[in-house]
């Protein structure tokens, strides 16, 4: 069978589509189902309906959730912060697990922030900011 290999300009899911995928492998005949769900977020509707239409066993393999600790003391640290921070001062991004973010590109988010700026927020060209990868 072929190899995916990974190229920044391609998403996995581009991957896949590309690959030449033998007649075994369509749900018919296939022993298993994986598709790409989060039953954390989801529910685990999808699965089983899944699992009654083709009478094979069903694999979620979307997002892993981290465990909930009851511990809220990282998102109160982060609140304290945005409320010390000027209005309309803070851009938010995030970008998902499943498209893969190369350096070059947190470089090009990096030094486009002082274009996102708004005028009565920070004056352009501050470098201030913080830039958390997780």
């Amino acid at each position: 069978m072929a190899s995916l290999r990974h190229s920044p300009s391609s998403s996995p899911t581009a991957s896949l589509r590309r690959l030449p995928l033998p007649t075994s492998l369509t749900p018919q005949r296939c022993h298993l189902i994986v598709y790409c769900s989060c039953p954390d977020v989801e529910g685990t509707q999808l699965c089983s309906l899944l699992n009654e239409l083709y009478h094979k066993p069903v694999v979620p393999a979307g997002i892993l959730l981290p465990p909930d600790t009851g511990d809220d003391r990282d998102r109160s640290d982060m609140m304290r912060w945005l409320d010390k921070q000027l209005a309309r001062s803070v851009v938010y991004v995030a970008l998902g697990t499943e498209a893969p973010i190369t350096s070059g590109t947190v470089r090009e988010l990096d030094s486009s922030r002082r274009y996102a700026t708004p005028a009565s927020g920070c004056r352009r060209g501050t470098r201030r900011g913080v830039v958390e990868m997780r």
